[in-house]
């Protein structure tokens, strides 16, 4: 999903994740004492989880807000407050029933253990062998709402306000200013879910209300993204995915250490204190786990990122006991960061309530959809005070009425969606959008290309879209354009029909699929290279529709004039150019990918399983094609994440052509060696572009990255990744293609490698590119005949942020 980062005016590049609730402790009496614990210092900040100890003898713990409310039939007369990491208070009560709100004093930071006592790994390994009874989603089904609360603070509001205005003035917008304390943005969503299994599952949102903005969906998802249970393997915090301190064998990659233990009722409550095994440790997380005896459960769960930025995460989560079940009722995720110089608190809530299980809780839909924005619909007072679970405070509502001051909506939400679209690759101009990708472009065939692309948009149409663009290359001289239109026949089904006229280059015997996309940034880098192209004209009828979960269909006709730009004859023919006539049945399935639905949009999350693409293209000699034949091509591709081992990544591709054809219907190896050259993911490395020529072939590519390493000393964390490719084709007649030379794989093409990313990290503002290198072996028949030709170099290129 790749969906982690969405500008705000006070805020940028900003993703924040997570849940919360309130936990009250109480019982029916007369002697009651009530409050918070917070910090001396640090913004009076609250202590979740605040250990508090009645009368020396009975012990309860404060909520994520460091909320306490305990009612008792004796007297109350000491209250003991403690927390890892702070110095304990003594309270006594005056009254028999009280508000005492105590300040807490930090005097140590988080120290590293450098081993687990005896203690710790027993119960840690009675919480792993209780997993399977505790983990939220191994408890299936179930069904559950929620209710979750954004906001985005500043202790500088005016700094902030200046700050934004700079940028919003260009939008017509401006941020008045106001005595009334207020947040900087305020967000709250309802939703229900229900979850049968990892195929059968959906969230929708019931409704959203959010300050300043009337498009809400786009903006309500950055609230629904959170950790959801501290049992699984990763937890994703701000978009970035953590191992989990119960993940496979955790004393692999944690220590842990018991702090305090606490004796709530008739169960125990052990603090554990855990922390990376190594202070570099990528990916790892540091922080407390409350385990309960009661089915030795996990009660309370806090974690930060063992590495610290300057943007500082913190998760809090408790879970409760509902019948037989522990359950997750609580979760906030806290983001410290600052913006343009300015410091910003983000804090986000969500209380899940009303939980069922089993035969009471409600059907799943057979759904690709695990979280519909399209169904929330705004509601009034009632409904908000019915689902909250956590008061509407005067400074909530001093930031709706903040945002009405500017009066200006429309062009606030103009605003919000220019930065959108910006995001998507496209610049929106009243009714049409210019794409960005065509205007701009180099690569070693065209040399410099420059263009425009303009597309219209919805304000033009929701259901019909035309678009065009144009573009020059200055080395090898040609003009390229296309025009298109399509309209939607089905807007739940997606069916669509599309028309083109395109008049472009192409690699000679490439493959496209229909509903393609790549598994590696990497597989683009090997375009910049490609040293020989095909002109070609051509015109695109396609009817394509998503009929069912998983499952992309397309059925085109196509009538193209390719001319070879390089000197080549078909001598079957005697033609260096040629027309041909398709029509082509195409076909994507991917099990279990997740869809994410918007007002005007579906965005994937991708998907843990295999994805197949499957296609058959028929040519015709009517309308005068030069050329009848049958081109079967599949394709495979999958990744996996392998607990502690890194990610493992598969790709396997084959094809078969059959009758008489020339060079560009045919298949060429997918080779992207040349002279300094970077690393193409699943393409053959150590091959030569166009040395290879097939009309049936296969090819499978591997390859591992065992993640980031932690080397001590060294500024960076550069990863190792290795790869096997192997490619077997064959070619019924090779003696009609004039003009070119090349091979035939029929015995077996076999290559490995090793290589290492971000040796060297360049960092330009928001943006990191990394650099590293590699080292291929081609062995096996075609080895060349001097040994030390068959090693090959290549350097990686990534850029992130």
């Amino acid at each position: 999903m790749k969906l982690r980062y969405i500008q705000l005016f006070f805020v940028l590049n900003i993703f924040c994740i997570g849940i919360s609730n309130k936990v009250v402790i109480a019982q029916e009496s007369r002697y009651q004492v009530r409050g918070q614990v917070r910090e001396t210092f640090n913004n009076h900040a609250p202590i979740p989880f605040a250990h508090v100890i009645v009368n020396g003898q009975m012990h309860f713990f404060a909520d994520i807000e460091g909320q306490y409310d305990i009612a008792l039939s004796q007297p109350i007369k000491t209250l003991d407050f403690e927390s890892h990491l702070f110095r304990s208070v003594r309270v006594a009560p005056q009254n028999p029933k009280a508000e005492i709100n105590v300040t807490m004093s930090r005097y140590l930071f988080f120290y590293f253990d450098e081993e687990t006592s005896p203690q710790a790994e027993q119960l840690i390994n009675k919480v792993l062998a209780a997993k399977h009874t505790n983990s939220p989603l191994l408890q299936k089904p179930f069904d559950y709402q929620s209710y979750t609360k954004l906001t985005f603070s500043s202790d500088s509001l005016v700094a902030a306000k200046n700050k934004a205005n700079k940028y919003l003035k260009w939008f017509g917008v401006s941020l008045p200013m106001s005595e009334k304390t207020h947040h900087l943005f305020v967000m709250e969503s309802s939703t229900k879910r229900t979850y049968q299994n990892d195929l059968r599952q959906q969230e929708t949102v019931r409704s959203s209300n959010v300050s300043g903005v009337e498009s809400r969906s786009a903006l309500t998802m950055m609230s629904q993204w959170q950790p959801f249970s501290i049992y699984e393997d990763y937890i994703n915090i701000a978009g970035a995915n953590y191992i989990s301190p119960l993940a496979g064998n955790p004393f692999k990659r944690y220590i842990f250490s018991v702090i305090d233990t606490a004796l709530v009722g008739k169960d125990t409550v052990y603090t554990l204190k855990f922390n990376p095994l190594h202070i570099r440790q990528v990916a790892a997380l540091k922080g407390f786990l409350y385990i309960n005896t009661n089915g030795y459960a996990v009660q309370l769960a806090e974690a930060t990122p063992a590495r610290e930025t300057d943007t500082r995460f913190a998760v809090y989560q408790t879970y409760a006991q509902t019948g037989k079940h522990w359950f997750p009722v609580q979760t906030q995720t806290k983001l410290l960061t600052r913006a343009n110089g300015i410091p910003i608190v983000g804090t986000n809530n969500t209380y899940i309530y009303n939980p069922r299980f089993g035969r009471g809780s409600g059907k799943t839909p057979k759904s690709e959809v695990v979280l519909d924005f399209t169904t929330g619909m705004p509601q009034d007072t009632v409904f908000w005070n019915s689902v909250r679970q956590e008061p509407f405070t005067e400074k909530d509502n001093n930031t709706f009425d903040f945002y009405k001051q500017m009066g200006n909506f429309k062009d606030f939400d103009r605003f919000l969606g220019i930065g959108s679209r910006i995001a998507q690759g496209a610049v929106p101009l009243r009714k049409t959008d210019i794409i960005l990708r065509r205007f701009f472009k180099i690569n070693e065939y065209e040399g410099l290309r420059l263009g425009l692309g303009l597309q219209t948009n919805q304000r033009f149409s929701k259901i019909f879209q035309m678009g065009g663009y144009g573009g020059f290359g200055f080395r090898d001289k040609l003009w390229k354009y296309s025009l298109s239109g399509q309209s939607i026949l089905h807007k739940d089904l997606q069916i669509v029909v599309a028309a083109t006229h395109t008049r472009e280059i192409t690699e000679p015997g490439s493959v496209t699929f229909a509903f393609d996309k790549t598994m590696y940034r990497s597989e683009n880098q090997r375009l910049l290279r490609v040293p020989r192209m095909d002109l070609y004209t051509a015109n695109t009828v396609a009817l394509r529709g998503h009929l069912r979960n998983y499952t992309w269909l397309q059925f085109s006709f196509k009538r193209q004039n390719t001319e070879p730009q390089y000197v080549y004859s078909y001598e079957k023919n005697n033609v260096n150019s040629f027309i041909t006539n398709e029509i082509q049945a195409a076909l994507r399935y991917s099990l279990g990918e997740k869809f994410v639905k918007l007002e005007n949009e579906r965005i994937s999350l991708g998907t843990k399983y295999p994805e197949i693409w499957v296609q058959y293209t028929r040519g015709l000699t009517a309308l005068n094609g030069d050329f009848a034949y049958h081109k079967w091509d599949a394709k495979l591709q999958y990744k996996r994440k392998i607990l502690g081992l890194g990610e493992f990544g598969l790709q396997a591709v084959a094809g078969k052509a059959t009758g008489a054809l020339p060079y560009s219907l045919l298949y060429n190896a997918k080779g992207s060696y040349s002279e300094i050259s970077t690393i193409a993911h699943n393409s053959f490395e150590t091959m030569k572009y166009n040395e290879f020529l097939s009309d049936r072939y296969v090819a499978m590519f591997f390859s591992h990255n065992f993640g980031k390493m932690s080397i001590p000393h060294f500024p960076f964390y550069p990863s190792i990744s290795i790869s096997h490719n192997m490619g077997y084709g064959a070619l019924a007649d090779n003696t009609q293609h004039g003009g070119l030379k090349f091979n035939t794989m029929n015995k077996g093409y076999i290559e490995s490698g090793m290589f290492v990313h971000d040796l060297f990290v360049l960092k330009l503002s928001s943006l990191k590119t990394g650099i590293g290198a590699g080292a291929f072996l081609r062995h096996g028949y075609y080895k060349l005949p001097n040994a030390s030709d068959n090693i090959f170099y290549k350097f990686t290129v990534s850029i992130g942020v």
